[in-house]
């Protein structure tokens, strides 16, 4: 870990992360579970890094640590969050910046930044539709992989990382994502490396409200593929505008898609919470002793 650059507690609408620079990649699954564990950690949903790219495209990569210490393929407010580390700490000076991520090139722009907070707009690339590593159902005649769970039915959405949407009655969002968001995360004959579950009410066409439950972390304030992933879902099944607010338990997202081969667009804000001053005690105990950790 890189001694010059500080570690930095972070938050995209409430989805919280711990954000720091290793270019070596020393960061452990056992360091990234102690750090997020509350109370004797920091605290956080995630661990995000700064490393170097692999492509010419881009300088850094982000890499992305679920509280578990499993890797993510991508984070849509994680990425907001990365934009700002990056701009704050003069890693880059333009405020368009290509990422690299396990999720391929990610495009964040810093609109607007203050020491404080960022409002950040990401080119989050084209959603994908059909993949049979992430889910093993058809795809339906619509073009769309339909998931039945009681008398419900979802929608298969990727940003990279695996998601199903669920459009439920009002009201009924976050008691579905409490009671059933494990259990669907858990269906490993539908979806094999697990999912992202999301349950939205639909306030009007340009208007969404959702509750998520998140793969490998469980109920989180928000999620920005998520609401990308929700915004196409909505789009397709004629629910709503090719732009729309999706607000969410932390705060609101605007997410737009044309359509077809577009890419997704989402804007929204990356704050900054404090900086660590001892986390490199931390990281050193958790490496120093490889025991089972959360």
């Amino acid at each position: 870990m890189d001694q010059s650059y500080p570690m930095t507690k972070m938050h995209g609408c409430g989805n919280d992360f711990v954000v720091y620079v290793d270019l070596e990649e020393q960061t452990l699954p056992e360091q990234v579970k102690k750090i997020c564990t509350p109370h004797t950690g920091v605290g956080a949903d995630g661990v995000i890094t700064v490393t170097k790219s692999r492509v010419p495209e881009a300088k850094y990569r982000m890499k992305y640590f679920n509280a578990d210490g499993s890797v993510g393929q991508m984070c849509g407010n994680g990425i907001r969050c990365f934009a700002k580390y990056l701009m704050d700490n003069g890693l880059v000076t333009e405020g368009k910046i290509s990422v690299d991520t396990d999720a391929g090139i990610i495009v964040p722009e810093v609109l607007e930044n203050t020491p404080r907070e960022a409002i950040v707009k990401v080119n989050m690339g084209r959603p994908i539709l059909q993949d049979i590593k992430q889910v093993t159902l058809p795809a339906d005649k619509d073009g769309l992989v339909h998931v039945p769970f009681q008398k419900l039915t979802g929608t298969y959405i990727s940003m990279g990382n695996p998601h199903v949407i669920f459009f439920v009655e009002k009201g009924k969002a976050e008691l579905y994502a409490k009671e059933y968001g494990s259990q669907i995360e858990h269906m490993i004959e539908i979806f094999p490396t697990k999912t992202n579950v999301e349950f939205v009410e639909i306030n009007n066409r340009k208007d969404l409200a959702m509750h998520v439950w998140e793969r490998a972390v469980g109920l989180t304030l928000a999620c920005g593929t998520g609401a990308c992933a929700t915004l196409i879902a909505a789009v397709l099944q004629g629910f709503a505008e090719t732009q729309a607010k999706v607000h969410l338990p932390g705060g609101t997202l605007e997410i737009s898609w044309e359509g077809k081969d577009a890419p997704v667009f989402m804007t929204g804000p990356a704050t900054n919470v404090f900086n660590i001053q001892n986390l490199q005690e931390l990281l050193l105990d958790a490496k120093k002793t490889k025991k089972p950790l959360g």
